[in-house]
């Protein structure tokens, strides 16, 4: 009796402690589908950033290609603006030169070229021919004179039209610097953007990474520690089974030798009996 209780609360402790190990075992199997959850939106968190890290770089590439271009287009301006103030100093040495010789040339005007001097001319000509000569001479210093006028207004013109580009020039200079400046403070801006992204990214990724390794640790524990339960279960079954065989063949012999016993008893009771009727006379 003693045997079957023992066997009987071997078997219920072996049942309760698999039965505490398979509430474990569900236990990290909704843990491990929480932390499949949080893994996944990390996943898509790691995504969105990566998308945003590649729109920073898309608008750095486009900066620095902005930049690359109004730097040439500085270079070419500054070229021109040299070229227009080369050619605006030549223009205004050409102008004083004619500036000097416009004056010589109207103080003679003003002794030569008049009526009077158009008749004296005549006049003191030797003959026709030479009154032709004389004043044709004077209608070619007349015309030199207009030439040399208009090409003066011509070359003030093309001085204030060449200022005007130069210093067009000038200020787009100064815009496109200003411009470059306000470009190269965004791109460190942005840079800095993209650095925090991409240590954001690798710090979801290693934080994700060691979640995973943590899942995957405490599966395995779960497993194992279900595989273990299992077999113990199985061998104190076994054991209860073994031992309540045992039991049973003992009872069995016990009662076999009961039976035995009582048989002999009987037997012996009765030739006691069946003795003294035999020896009366």
């Amino acid at each position: 009796m003693k045997k079957r209780i023992l066997s009987a609360v071997l078997v219920s402790g072996v049942t309760l402690g698999t039965a505490a190990v398979t509430v474990n075992a569900d236990d990290f199997d909704t843990q491990i589908a929480a932390q499949d959850a949080v893994i996944s939106n990390l996943t898509s968190e790691q995504a969105a950033a990566q998308s945003q890290v590649d729109a920073i770089q898309t608008q750095v590439s486009s900066l620095q290609s902005q930049q690359a271009e109004l730097e040439a287009q500085n270079a070419q301006l500054e070229a021109e603006s040299q070229k227009l103030s080369e050619e605006i100093q030549v223009l205004s040495s050409k102008i004083v030169a004619r500036n000097q010789t416009l004056k010589n040339q109207a103080r003679n005007a003003q002794k030569n070229v008049s009526a009077t001097s158009y008749i004296n001319t005549i006049l003191n000509s030797k003959s026709v021919s030479d009154a032709i000569n004389r004043v044709q001479a004077i209608r070619e210093v007349v015309a030199a004179n207009k030439k040399m006028l208009d090409e003066q207004e011509a070359d003030k013109a093309a001085i204030e039209q060449k200022q005007a580009e130069n210093q067009e020039a000038i200020n787009t200079v100064a815009a496109n610097k200003a411009t470059i400046e306000q470009n190269q403070a965004a791109l460190a801006t942005q840079q800095a953007e993209l650095e925090a992204a991409q240590l954001n990214l690798s710090a979801q990724l290693a934080t994700a990474e060691d979640e995973r390794a943590n899942l995957v640790a405490q599966k395995e524990a779960a497993e194992q520690a279900a595989a273990e339960a299992a077999a113990a279960q199985a061998a104190a079954e076994a054991q209860a089974a073994a031992e309540a065989q045992a039991q049973a063949e003992s009872v069995a012999q016990a009662q076999a030798a009961v039976q035995n016993n009582t048989a002999t008893t009987d037997t012996t009771t009765d030739t006691s009996a069946e003795q003294p009727a035999a020896t009366t006379p």
